[in-house]
């Protein structure tokens, strides 16, 4: 089915402790629950509608009748929506708060205008909120985001990109959904003591300075003075910037705190922002391939990392993550689109040919079939496509509501 034609259910279309009627599908159109499957409790029956469910539009209408736009005028049709688009303006947003935190002029205003206090316009967990909903829409874009976001202060990008994946780690986790938008705060925030010097590092190859080091060092303190001073008072939020470089063994900084005093939240958003720096690129190098990203992060299970935080990256990232180049063994080279139900297969998009002829539009091939299987991570060097995420990852339908 395309998005478009799916409908989200709601709780009173479910029973509890009935084998379903039908295959329920997640947003994506991949199957999550077979006919004949039982939703056993209350409880698993709100974990799966957060997740959001899905039925095909004909299917629905069979089961439930074809709505009455008179009858009812809030029914609403399908909306599509370009999640990568919505993206975009997110980072354009998350820069000009960085910016007005960090005192600098608004680029639109007049001259001798200086920056305000405290940041304008969207807030900090209005963004929060917009990164929860992204990776609603489409969460594999969003993960692809790692890989393909740019902007032209790193800053900007590794901050979105740590924020959208702590979301997707965390969000089927036990976590409460105010705690779990306020940690997702705290990963857009938790560099803003570091602003300008980040983008320098991005570019610098000789190693850190004795003043740089003391910068690096210092800066989540100073950010959550920062956020102190433009008025933030989440105090979730607060500690996660404070404390997004401390380590589960009590080797971190700026405090060396250990696991106990670090909850899960701020464990995830040190997780996710280390992911994301190691397959990221410099401006003198490529960023590690995304397998060998994760296996360095597994090999540290135990000492600096804590286990259950590794296995929520693993979960969803695995060794080949939307977005990450790939070449596969029958010498076509790709982009991985989507995950599976299966965790060792993915859906890759090809764009060159076995040949190594651009495809104007290359199929798509399930790498858990072996004649499409991944061989090896390639850099966008070797890819050496001009890729557009918006037309990759297209637009998805943002669903109506039945009744």
């Amino acid at each position: 089915a395309l998005a478009e034609d799916l409908v989200k259910l709601q709780a009173h279309h479910l029973n509890v402790g009935e084998p379903l009627p039908f295959d329920v599908l997640d947003i994506q159109s991949r199957l999550l629950l077979r006919k004949g499957s039982v939703v056993a409790s209350e409880a698993q029956l709100e974990r799966l509608l957060d997740r959001g469910l899905y039925l095909v539009e004909a299917e629905f209408d069979a089961h439930f009748g074809a709505p009455d736009p008179q009858a009812n005028p809030e029914v609403a049709a399908a909306i599509l929506e370009s999640a990568w688009a919505r993206l975009l303006a997110l980072q354009a947003g998350l820069a000009r708060w960085l910016d007005a935190l960090a005192g600098r002029q608004d680029p639109g205003a007049g001259p001798g205008t200086q920056a305000a206090a405290a940041p304008a316009g969207v807030s900090l967990a209005a963004m929060a909120r917009e990164v929860a909903e992204l990776c609603a829409l489409d969460g594999d874009a969003m993960l692809a985001a790692m890989t393909l976001l740019r902007h032209s202060s790193y800053c900007v990008r590794h901050s979105l990109c740590t924020a959208l994946l702590v979301e997707m780690m965390l969000r089927r986790s036990p976590m409460p959904e105010d705690q779990r938008m306020s940690t997702v705060a705290g990963a857009l925030a938790m560099n803003a003591g570091m602003r300008d010097l980040q983008d320098t590092l991005y570019a610098q190859r000789e190693p850190l300075d004795d003043v740089q080091k003391q910068s690096v060092h210092s800066h989540p303190k100073r950010g959550e003075s920062l956020l102190r001073a433009a008025g933030v008072s989440d105090e979730t939020c607060l500690a996660v910037v404070a404390r997004h470089h401390e380590h589960a063994d009590g080797t971190g900084y700026p405090a060396r705190l250990a696991a106990p005093a670090l909850d899960l939240g701020c464990q995830a958003v040190a997780m996710a922002d280390r992911y994301c720096a190691l397959i990221a690129e410099r401006a003198y190098r490529q960023g590690a391939p995304t397998d060998q990203a994760l296996k360095l992060l597994r090999d540290r299970v135990g000492s600096t990392l804590d286990p259950v935080v590794v296995r929520l990256l693993v979960n969803e990232v695995g060794d080949y993550p939307p977005g990450c180049p790939v070449r596969l063994v029958n010498n076509e080279s790709g982009i991985v689109l989507s995950r599976t139900r299966d965790p060792s297969s993915r859906v890759v998009k090809a764009l060159r040919s076995a040949l190594n002829a651009v495809y104007e539009d290359g199929p798509r091939r399930l790498t858990g079939q072996p004649a499409y299987a991944v061989d090896r991570v390639i850099t966008l060097a070797e890819l050496a496509v001009d890729i557009d995420p918006a037309r990759l990852w297209g637009e998805t339908a943002k669903v109506g509501l039945r009744y």
